[in-house]
């Protein structure tokens, strides 16, 4: 019985450090790193052109609403901008590309900021320059912020198969040990009938 027991319960412990070691740790940091890192960039990516729509409007009403509601974006942003800073640090490579895209962002509120401040009439030139160059530094900080989640997307995607190898080779394990344990079981069936 012993011997017939042993190899289960080898493969139940083994099965155990593998799934919670290999498997679950994996699918946790992948988890993480979806939670942290992914959402918030393409969150910051949709926020970013989400600044555009009240900048456009100003230009046609000048209104307060306008102004309060570019003003809120623009917080939001900023808060993204640090968490996916701290998400990424660990990486210089997507460090400095996010450092480029806040660069190209902090340029563009400039532009921003200064689109709110002067009430100009519908159709001015100054003001339409303004916001097509606005436009083009949000495009540039979104192409940054796209490179790095496409970075972000290979490693996550990477480490998923892995961890799903991790779980292949576990339930391979456990198969094994259970086809084992039966063997054994039936060896000692004989041995015993024979005795």
């Amino acid at each position: 019985m012993a011997v017939a027991i042993l190899p289960l319960v080898a493969a139940a412990v083994i099965g155990f450090l593998l799934l919670d070691r290999g498997v679950m740790a994996s699918f946790q940091d992948i988890a993480a790193r979806e939670r942290h890192q992914i959402e918030p960039t393409q969150r910051l990516r949709l926020l970013m052109w989400e600044a555009v729509g009240p900048l456009s409007e100003y230009m046609d009403q000048a209104g307060p609403s306008q102004s309060s509601a570019y003003r809120a974006v623009r917080r939001r942003i900023e808060a993204e901008f640090a968490a996916i800073h701290d998400a990424v640090r660990s990486d210089p490579e997507l460090g400095t590309l996010v450092e480029r895209a806040r660069d190209d962002w902090t340029a563009a509120d400039r532009i921003g900021v200064e689109v709110i401040s002067v009430q100009r009439p519908p159709g001015d030139p100054r003001g339409a320059h303004l916001l097509e160059t606005f436009q083009g530094r949000v495009a540039a900080s979104v192409d940054k912020l796209g490179a790095v989640y496409d970075r972000l997307a290979a490693d996550l995607r990477q480490d998923h198969d892995l961890a799903m190898l991790s779980d292949e080779r576990s339930e391979w394990l456990a198969s094994l040990a259970a086809a084992l344990s039966a063997l054994m079981i039936v060896i000692g069936v004989a041995i015993i009938g024979r005795v």
